[in-house]
């Protein structure tokens, strides 16, 4: 029978523990498919003194957050708690990036916070963070900022390639709107102007299907009059495309790909390794947030608790060592008394056969 009980007790504290890991592992998959405020910027971008570079960063947000009424960018300098360098609305310009800084694209229309800095310096090589503030109907605010950064290599010369491209890794939208895949490149000064840039973009993977062609005005049949180029790849840098009336099949990876031929007639492809995931949900199913939580993403593709997350594991953890403390402690009891104890019987009661007889 003692052993009978122990081994009872062990099967519900693996019971306990698997249920806990079942809860946890839940909450991090609904976590990691309804992304909330999201900011992304790429780890490192590379340019040579005196050209101009585009550091990019690109933002999405819950669909109940909407409709947006004003987008507030943002660029600190070195750490996460640096000085501010740029304020795109306060029109704000630190003193030595006076007359370098711009913005590059349209915050409200594009979801893109993307600043332009020319006439580079060596002292620009530094670290740089994105930080965009929203603000919606009836006031509400929200505001958060990438965790990594970008590090700018600011070289006397050209050591890396001479073009760099660029996309967001997470965006997420409503069945029936619209969304902007942002894709953005680089180029050395050194083969500008271009001559000519071609884009295309790929779904499911790195090799997967092309979608689209702007140069050859080739649309798959399943995209067709919902896809259009933003905005001027050979003069704004940009390859970005727009995806119109959104269907739950439209989930998937997409990855852009360029191909630029230089000044001196030399052509280079490039594309993004990683691809940015689209993730497409119905009506009623849009994202739950805690209101006036700063959230921060790392430009790796990692999963970040939010403050509900927090709570629920928190939850489940407290249960959890509750459970062990007491079937630990049933254990030493049976361990060292061979048998439970009696249960108190207050005085001047008899104890009861367990027939119902005295």
């Amino acid at each position: 029978m003692l052993r009978l009980e122990k081994k009872m007790s062990l099967k519900v504290l693996h019971t306990l523990s698997g249920i806990s890991l079942l809860v946890l592992i839940s909450n991090l998959e609904v976590s990691a498919q309804h992304p909330r405020f999201d900011v992304f910027q790429p780890e490192s971008v590379s340019a040579v003194v005196g050209e101009s570079v585009t550091l990019p960063c690109s933002f999405s947000y819950p669909r109940d957050f909407g409709p947006i009424r004003n987008v507030n960018v943002y660029w600190r300098i070195n750490t996460f708690h640096g000085d501010f360098i740029y304020s795109h609305t306060e029109e704000s310009t630190r003193q030595d990036y006076r007359g370098r800084i711009f913005l590059d694209g349209d915050p409200l229309r594009e979801n893109t916070a993307s600043i332009r800095i020319t006439d580079l310096r060596e002292t620009d090589s530094e670290r740089y963070f994105c930080r965009v503030k929203v603000i919606g109907s009836g006031g509400r605010t929200e505001q958060w900022q990438n965790f990594s950064g970008t590090a700018l290599r600011v070289s006397v010369s050209a050591r890396d390639p001479r073009c760099q491209v660029f996309q967001s890794r997470l965006l997420s939208a409503g069945v029936g709107k619209s969304i902007v895949l942002r894709c953005d490149f680089n180029c050395s000064q050194e083969i500008e102007p271009l001559e000519d840039a071609k884009v295309y973009w790929r779904i499911n993977s790195s090799r997967g299907n092309f979608i689209y062609n702007h140069s050859e005005g080739f649309t798959r049949q399943d995209f067709r009059g919902r896809i259009s180029l933003v905005g001027d790849p050979q003069s704004e840098k940009i390859a970005s495309i727009r995806i119109r009336d959104l269907k739950i099949r439209d989930s998937n990876s997409y990855f852009c790909r360029v191909h630029l031929t230089g000044n001196d007639g030399r052509t280079e492809q490039l594309q993004t390794d990683k691809g940015v995931k689209l993730r497409v949900s119905a009506a009623g199913m849009a994202t739950t947030m805690a209101p006036n939580v700063t959230m921060e993403r790392e430009a790796k593709d990692t999963w970040q608790l939010h403050r509900t997350d927090v709570i629920i594991l928190a939850a489940v953890t407290s249960v959890f060592k509750l459970g062990i403390c007491l079937m630990a402690g049933f254990c030493f009891r049976w361990h060292i008394g061979g048998k439970p104890a009696a249960p108190l019987i207050p005085p001047g009661l008899r104890q009861v056969s367990g027939h119902g007889g005295e």
